[in-house]
């Protein structure tokens, strides 16, 4: 099943519940099927969206390299939060910087 945001300063960003379930609950936000982003929730919400990820790549650059990679083999790069979160972090960031809110609704 997937979930749709929508502002009117973004385009719409659609993504599987259980994803936006999750990110929704990192930014404080209980997952509901419709439910609301205001305006005045989205620096925090930004801004802790941007410490988990900061906090993601750092921890994987602390992990050492697999003894595959030791030995010149190519590992697959896994898509991690940045990749995953992007689409809804630009939309958040956009609609702060025009002062909008977001909905979301399955």
């Amino acid at each position: 099943m997937f979930v749709k945001f929508h502002s009117s300063t973004a385009p719409d960003v659609m993504m599987q519940r259980n994803l936006a379930q999750f990110l929704l609950g990192l930014v404080g936000k209980n997952f509901q099927t419709v439910g609301v982003l205001r305006q005045e929730d989205l620096p925090a919400a930004i801004a802790r969206l941007e410490a988990v990820i900061r906090e993601e790549k750092e921890d994987r650059e602390r992990r050492p390299h697999s003894a595959r990679a030791a030995h010149g083999y190519l590992e697959e790069t896994p898509c991690g939060l940045a990749q995953r979160a992007w689409p809804f972090l630009e939309m958040m960031r956009s609609t702060r910087a025009e002062g909008g809110n977001i909905v979301w609704g399955i």
